[in-house]
């Protein structure tokens, strides 16, 4: 699960943003090789769950990102940028990381496995 971040509310604008930040956020960290692979391979979908586990992730990360907000007065790009450099080593449990034999594993995890 890698997370990008895009400003409003629009979910056509999101999609539209999702390719190139995507493609930002692996460049940035080392893995600019896996990003042709993901736009062949790729449909970008927006989905919604009633599973607990994914709800609760979500809630966190929620939680986290308003605190990380809360003394910022204007949201930049750079801003975006750190948070979505922070986001690819936070922790995700459940299904995801029991399929890998631990209890927690992160995202720059997964992709190091898939990279390397």
């Amino acid at each position: 699960m890698v997370s990008v971040f895009v400003q409003g509310k629009s979910l056509r604008v999101a999609v539209r943003a999702l390719p190139d930040r995507l493609e930002a956020l692996l460049g940035r960290n080392g893995f600019a090789e896996m990003f042709p692979g993901y736009m062949k391979d790729t449909e970008c979908n927006i989905f919604s769950s009633d599973n607990r586990s994914v709800i609760s992730v979500m809630v966190q990360m929620r939680q986290n990102l308003e605190g990380e907000l809360f003394d910022i007065w204007e949201i930049t790009d750079e801003v975006f940028v750190s948070l979505e450099d922070h986001y690819l080593d936070y922790l995700i449990g459940g299904q995801i990381s029991k399929q890998r034999g631990k209890m927690y594993v992160s995202a720059r995890e997964l992709l190091e496995q898939f990279y390397y």
